[in-house]
């Protein structure tokens, strides 16, 4: 193993990182300052230690690694520092540490704006003088046509440094007085304004944006300087984290992408009782496992979260938890809670990957559980895909609640990999999540804007013999409809008559019998039979038939069970038949008689019959595409006005036990139905009716 050193990159001094933009959460000179001169905090830390053994080195606090493609260099997001330091893995060396500098919340700095108000609504607006560090909390690294692209997700963060914590709530910092002139708070009291402190007007800017509200401040070395230990300037309103996900070239770490407002835009759009909302381990139920195993603090954190009023505690819990009693505030009730730290809480969970042949990337908010993917094929312009909630059950019910059920799904995601057909259990591209705080894990496939799976192709067909009971095909897909009565004079009614017939052993062509139909007690030998001009009547009751598609990406294969005639209007089967009787081989003759043919007309009445059709065609014309870009495939409505019907297309009985059979015979020339024998219903169905 080898130890990179970042003494060559960090300097021997803070004044060469801050000059170059590199974020110090609290440099040497601020120790100074809290140690001696901070009327709030010098009876409270000693930093004599710390400072002793001081270095900008140890300041630099790497939060995520990527490796590049080729494996040729290493890149550590440093989220704290708002930087990424570049390693090469052959010399184990610190090339170089690129600050990503600070997001402009202005007009002029090209998004629509942030939510900076706890008002139970999503309001994004621009901030005038109020900047947020690109903190990057997690980092993917990936290739396209041969270039390197770093992909981050910036979630705000802060240190304690025992008791200095290098962010503040505003109402902490600053102080609006009215009628005069703003004034820092005590805690704050040594800080001037800058200009040798007669600029308040970024001060009255901040105050005006910011004033009496909690939103949490950055005092290291980005806003505040402490050149002067005795009399530190603040410079300006700093926040930590971009709340947006963003793209470099690997190259020189130049931004190519970001998302700017987007993650609050659409997340807000899709699950506005999400929007800057958070359910975290604080959310948890009173003794249960999080509070038996949770810290002195975290037990606190905990119990406010229980109660709903003080004095005991800050009561911050909701009369309704999700089950009717109080306790932890379900997600929905929690909108803007996180307006005025770091928005959506975006941090670890970030994944870029190759799925359905496109560079996929999968960002997830760990504080409100939002999954954003985006399609980065194009690094420079991302197209977003998708913003999905990973705890629905969230919206009404707490953690505990929620996870008593067995609904909770995912919660505190701070690990996604994005899985390609081959790697995926499923065998078809998906994301898998991790709930750090919901304790679970989540397989979810990815789609293609046609409904369809990016799987693996289906195995080929096995090579040895078939076993006896081979396993059933696939499950259709969808529904196709296709109004078989506007094909009433297509080859599709020609096919259905002759199928039909066929189906009960009248086909059009001769049909050879060896059967013995007993009558009256005597043989009538061999019969041969020949049917012709067949006829189907009633055929309007298919007009409202449903085909199911096995594919229905190639509808070229559909099957319908459907249910013909009734007791009111049976379907009828019309045909001549010619009967010849008692012609033996051996010249006998029955009766003294036979070897004559015979006419009849036959009407055959079918009702409560079930049928089942396979229809295989040919597409004359490409199948018709849905209009709406997530619209299924299947549906679209089929034109089977547009196909030819193949000769594999096939009609079976499927169901005849509750059928019910009229058979009415007319000798030709004679007005009286003739005698039918009743064996002869046991061949013409071709099984026991």
């Amino acid at each position: 193993s080898k130890t990179v050193s970042l003494g060559y990159v960090a300097g021997s001094s803070d004044s060469a990182l801050q000059a170059e933009g590199v974020h110090i959460p609290l440099p040497l000179n601020a120790m100074v300052y809290f140690d001696d001169f901070s009327n709030k905090k010098m009876d409270m830390v000693n930093f004599a230690e710390a400072r002793r053994k001081y270095t900008p080195a140890t300041m630099l606090e790497p939060e995520a690694l990527a490796w590049a493609p080729d494996g040729s260099k290493l890149f550590a997001a440093l989220q704290i520092n708002s930087a990424i330091l570049t390693v090469d893995v052959a010399t184990a060396t610190a090339e170089r540490l690129t600050p990503l500098g600070l997001q402009d919340w202005g007009a002029s700095g090209g998004t629509q704006g942030l939510d900076t108000v706890r008002d139970n609504a999503c309001q994004l607006k621009h901030v005038p003088e109020f900047s947020t560090l690109r903190s990057p909390s997690a980092i993917e690294a990936f290739e396209i046509d041969g270039e390197t692209y770093l992909m981050t997700a910036s979630g705000g963060s802060d240190l304690e440094y025992g008791e200095v914590e290098t962010a503040k709530k505003f109402k902490k910092l600053l102080v609006d007085v009215p009628g005069g002139r703003p004034e820092f708070h005590p805690n704050f009291q040594e800080l001037t304004a800058p200009g040798g402190g007669a600029d308040f007007s970024k001060i009255t800017t901040a105050v005006r944006n910011f004033g009496g509200t909690s939103m949490r401040l950055s005092i290291g070395s980005t806003a505040v300087d402490y050149s002067n230990p005795q009399e530190p300037v603040w410079k300006r309103a700093v926040g930590s984290g971009s709340r947006s996900v963003s793209i470099y070239r690997a190259s020189d770490l130049s931004l190519v992408w970001d998302s700017g407002s987007l993650l609050e835009q659409e997340g807000c759009k899709a699950f506005p009782w999400a929007h800057n909302g958070e359910q975290d381990d604080d959310y948890a139920l009173m003794y249960g496992v999080a509070y038996s195993h949770a810290s002195a603090g975290g037990k606190k954190d905990i119990a406010e979260k229980n109660t709903l009023s003080p004095p005991a505690l800050d009561g911050d819990a909701c009369h309704d938890r999700g089950d009717g009693k109080p306790g932890p505030c379900p997600l929905g009730k929690t909108v803007d809670e996180r307006s005025w730290k770091d928005g959506p809480g975006i941090q670890q969970g970030l994944a870029v990957g190759v799925a359905c042949g496109r560079m996929v990337a999968v960002a997830v908010t760990r504080a409100n559980s939002l999954a954003f993917g985006f399609d980065v094929t194009d690094p420079t312009q991302p197209a977003f895909l998708f913003v999905h909630h990973l705890s629905p059950a969230s919206k009404d019910k707490s953690p505990g609640v929620a996870f008593k059920e067995q609904t909770l799904g995912d919660i505190g995601v701070e690990s996604v990999s994005i899985l390609d057909k081959h790697q995926s259990p499923s065998g078809a591209a998906a994301v898998m999540f991790a709930g750090a705080h919901s304790g679970s894990l989540s397989l979810y496939e990815l789609l293609l804007t046609n409904g369809s799976r990016c799987a693996l192709p289906a195995p080929p067909p096995p090579t040895s013999p078939p076993t006896e009971t081979p396993p059933p095909p696939p499950a259709p897909v969808e529904w196709c409809r296709a109004p078989l009565v506007q094909l009433a004079e297509s080859e599709l009614t020609a096919r259905l008559v002759n199928t039909l017939f066929e189906a009960l052993g009248l086909g059009d062509v001769s049909v050879h019998g060896a059967v013995s139909v007993p009558l009256d007690g005597a043989w009538l030998g061999p019969v041969t039979i020949e049917v012709s001009e067949p006829r189907l009547e009633n055929l309007d009751q298919l007009s409202e038939l449903k085909l199911l598609a096995a594919d229905c990406a190639e509808p070229t294969t559909l099957r319908s069970t459907i249910g013909l005639g009734s007791a009111e209007k049976p379907l009828r089967i019309s045909f001549v038949a010619r009967v010849q009787l008692g012609c033996f081989s051996n010249g006998d003759r029955f009766g003294g008689k036979g070897c004559e043919w015979h006419e009849y007309n036959v009407t055959l009445s079918l009702a409560a019959v079930r049928l089942q059709l396979d229809l295989d065609v040919e597409l004359l014309q490409p199948f018709p595409r849905p209009e709406a870009a997530n619209a299924s495939l299947a549906c679209a409505a089929l034109p089977l006005s547009a196909a030819r019907l193949l000769p594999s297309t096939r009609l079976e009985i499927a169901d005849w036990s509750d059928a019910l059979l009229e058979l009415e015979v007319h000798a030709r020339g004679q007005p009286l139905p003739a005698t039918v024998p009743t064996g002869w219903v046991y061949w013409l169905g071709g099984a026991p009716l």
